[in-house]
């Protein structure tokens, strides 16, 4: 009573017990006895494990939730890697982590919180989707994460959307010292912040005396606080009224130290597995959508329902299997990848057969497209017009068409190249000849233009690389502006982490390894593509530590070279973060600044280490030079002027490598998709009767010209996911479409659909509608959208019958 006199203000205690698969005996059974409210925080996995193991500890929480005498925290299915991994796995983990709550102990998690680190600034706005109340800004694992302002925050993301949260790190309820200053404590935390919170965590009945003291003094009465359960808490803690921002930069992921020292296999390639099949997933759920929205346009009698609705099955269960396989000590990894190319390949006659087209006697030939009389189709899985570089068996052609959507044709030893503008969500077919397409076949279109390759140099339109003939690196990439300014240089290289020189010496600074070049190969395949490819060794003084083998390709029309590397090390690495063969860049303004993504946001970036696991740019005052990962998360700045991107490091098995460098390219995120999910080409005995967008009929389509089914009119909207709406009979009413922002900048988007459309809705990612959109009747075939800077969002679009 005299207390309240000074402080009318009551503390706050959180007892919250963490949860492992090795802790869900009598430790957790002895756990759930107690008389106080209790916060267990458990994932989906767990709770699955916990039913086998211990079913009478699920009846138990049951009953205790029934009773509101405990609140189950987190919400996701399993713990992974989250800031390495793509928005849509984490979604998953949210998706099935609720349902399976739900099934185990039908109640839901309301509070989130992870024991294992994995906080971006990217959750607010995922937490907001999934309907929860407040979080715990905090993790209990290693990594480093920006403290709150206080214990009471609201924690703001990339994306402008806001969550209450615990913004203090959580005290430890086993280590009686950190009970020594609790009154100081709660007190500082009254006269600083007008309220005072502790969260207090434990694995299952594993607390000290002085933590069996407070429960027992919260008994008599709350002088030092009554223990809540963070439902409670959150649903009647203040609102500070103002949110607390944290970049990505000072989130700080232990992952990579974590593997290494734990001698985990592949640390870096797990990622590089996951990223490659993560993409080719989604380029096979783009062309299901595609093959059964054109079965749906032409009558729905193309392709049986089983065979529908098996494909749709097996698309989830693939996805599941992805997201194991990323965090996994024996992955499959490679079993899924296999699994993934076979469903493409299933999916590829699908999407023939929902065109009406026969495939070729010789599937074999088909794939190597060996017949002149082949009708090749190329697939664009992806939002937005993709341009790309091929090879096909063609009969001799030369084509230079800037307004496409064949942009370039010409013929080499190997068959003819092609590169092509593939509409968004749609396909072109490539002509036999010139006679489909503008331009004369008896002139040489291309007699004029300077070779791609040329001693030690590659070219096209947007740039010239010069290599290195002593080292096999880069020596310069320029653009043809005045001042042909180097943007950046690139080599391979060791580094050798410092050492002890003695006892009574400090350490002796990082050095580096040199690269040597033993030969350099130019190959011009044809007139629209060319490649250097140097070998060599990495040496450090007069000892070789790896051998190296490097391709640059370049070609007319892509904006970007393609690097392909493999190092065959002969030496063991270290167990050290510090100790890695690389790929390095060096430039020479020091003022250059670094923007990566981070999911689906920019961040720039101020510290040494940082993620980036699509891509990455180097800002200088003329120019930007993007590095395209492709799944390479692990980045370090050096210097002002250098930045290394790990290649191999601890027990790492993977050898080769590949990514791209890009000069002025804008939306890196559609760019660095389009990269991974390139078209898909397949082969028919005939031209293809389409269906053109808005018309019931079939008509057939123009080779050169192509069709499409879904148009964006925003180029900083990133679509990632497409998944087609049934009815109980298997029958397809719509389209389900998840997309993001990417430019940080709000504004209203309009897609266009193939068909008319009934009504469309807004949904948070559990489905749930948030709100209807209002269609205009003058575009009954388009959806109005609007969307805010860097917001994750979905719609669902029901079809007019």
């Amino acid at each position: 009573e005299e207390k309240n006199s000074y402080y009318p203000v009551e503390p706050e205690l959180v007892d919250l017990v963490l949860t492992a698969p090795t802790t869900l005996g009598n430790s957790l059974t002895n756990q759930l006895n107690a008389s106080h409210p209790l916060n267990l925080l458990i994932t989906g996995t767990s709770a699955k494990l916990l039913r086998t193991k211990n079913p009478s500890a699920t009846t138990r929480i049951k009953e205790l939730a029934d009773c509101d005498d405990i609140s189950i925290v987190g919400g996701m299915e399993a713990e992974l890697p989250d800031p390495l991994l793509s928005t849509e796995t984490i979604i998953r983990q949210f998706v099935l982590g609720h349902q399976t709550l739900r099934d185990e102990f039908e109640t839901e998690a309301d509070v989130f919180v992870r024991r294992r680190f994995g906080l971006s600034p990217s959750l607010p706005g995922l937490l907001e989707q999934f309907n929860y109340v407040g979080s715990v800004h905090a993790t209990l694992d290693d990594g480093k994460f920006p403290k709150g302002s206080s214990s009471n925050i609201r924690w703001t993301g990339e994306d402008g959307q806001s969550i209450l949260a615990y913004g203090d790190t959580p005290i430890s309820a086993d280590d009686p010292a950190a009970f020594l200053g609790l009154g100081v404590k709660i007190g500082e935390e009254i006269d600083s912040a007008h309220i005072a919170t502790f969260v207090f965590a434990h694995w299952p009945s594993q607390v000290c005396d002085s933590f069996n003291d407070l429960l027992r003094i919260s008994a008599y009465g709350p002088l030092l606080g009554k223990f809540v359960r963070l439902d409670d808490y959150f649903e009647s803690i203040y609102d500070p009224g103002y949110g607390d921002s944290f970049s990505a930069d000072e989130y700080k992921q232990p992952y990579l130290k974590q593997a290494i020292a734990n001698r985990q296999p592949n640390p870096i390639s797990r990622f590089t597995t996951y990223w490659a099949n993560h993409y080719r997933l989604a380029s096979c759920r783009a062309l299901f959508l595609q093959a059964v929205t054109i079965n749906h346009l032409c009558g729905a009698t193309r392709l049986e329902k089983a065979t529908i609705l098996g494909l749709a099955d097996e698309l989830k269960v693939l996805e599941s299997k992805l997201d194991d396989d990323v965090d996994a000590v024996d992955s499959n990894a490679n079993e899924t990848t296999q699994s993934i190319h076979d469903l493409q390949h299933r999916l590829e006659s699908i999407w023939v057969a929902a065109n009406g087209l026969n495939v070729p006697e010789s599937d074999a030939d088909a794939k190597r497209g060996s017949s002149n009389q082949l009708n090749h189709y190329v697939i664009n899985p992806t939002h937005a017009k993709s341009r790309s570089a091929f090879w096909t068996k063609h009969e001799p052609i030369a084509i230079k068409n800037a307004n496409g959507p064949i942009v370039f044709a010409d013929n080499g030893e190997h068959g003819t190249a092609w590169v092509v503008d593939t509409p968004a969500v749609g396909n072109i077919c490539l002509p036999h000849s010139t006679h489909s397409t503008t331009g004369d076949r008896s002139q040489d279109p291309f007699r004029k233009d300077p070779p791609v390759g040329e001693g030690l140099r590659l070219r096209n339109e947007f740039f010239e690389i010069l290599i290195d003939e002593k080292t096999g690196g880069i020596r310069s990439i320029q653009t043809y502006k005045k001042g042909r300014k180097n943007l950046v240089s690139q080599q391979l290289a060791l580094r050798i982490p410092a050492v002890p020189d003695s006892p009574d010496q400090r350490l002796t600074q990082a050095h580096y390894s040199t690269m040597v070049a033993d030969s350099i190969e130019l190959t011009n395949w044809t007139r629209l593509e060319a490649a250097i490819t140097s070998r060599g060794r990495i040496v450090d003084g007069e000892q070789t530590v790896a051998t190296f083998k490097q391709t640059v390709t370049v070609g007319r029309g892509i904006q970007a070279a393609e690097i392909e590397i493999e190092i065959t090390p002969e030496i063991e690495l270290s167990d050290s973060i510090h100790h890695y063969f690389c790929n390095r860049l060096a430039w020479k303004d020091e003022s250059a600044s670094i923007v990566a993504n981070t999911q689906r946001a920019d961040q720039r970036i101020t510290s040494d280490w940082f993620e980036a696991t699509n891509y990455f740019e180097i800002e200088q005052p003329e120019h930007r030079l993007a590095m395209f990962t492709g799944g390479l998360p692990f980045h370090r700045r050096v210097s002002r002027t250098k930045l290394d991107s790990l290649l191999l490091a601890g027990n790492e098995s993977q050898r080769v490598f590949s990514f791209a460098l890009a000069v002025d390219q804008r939306y890196l995120p559609t760019k660095a998709l389009q990269r991974m999910s390139p078209p898909i080409r397949v082969a028919t005995a005939q031209v293809a009767t389409t269906i053109a967008p808005n018309d019931p009929d079939v008509t057939n389509s123009s080779a050169a010209s192509g069709t499409w089914l879904f148009h964006f009119d925003c180029k900083n909207i990133l679509v990632t996911r497409w998944e087609p709406i049934f009815d109980a009979e298997a029958s397809m009413t719509g389209v389900l479409i998840r997309m993001a922002e990417t430019e940080g900048r709000a504004g209203k988007l309009k897609i266009t659909c193939p068909l008319n459309v009934q009504r469309a809705q807004r949904e948070n990612f559990l489905a749930e509608i948030i709100r209807s959109i209002e269609l205009e009747p003058a575009e009954p075939d388009k959806v109005p959208v609007e969307f805010s800077g860097y917001e994750a969002f979905q719609i669902s679009i029901i079809w007019a019958t």
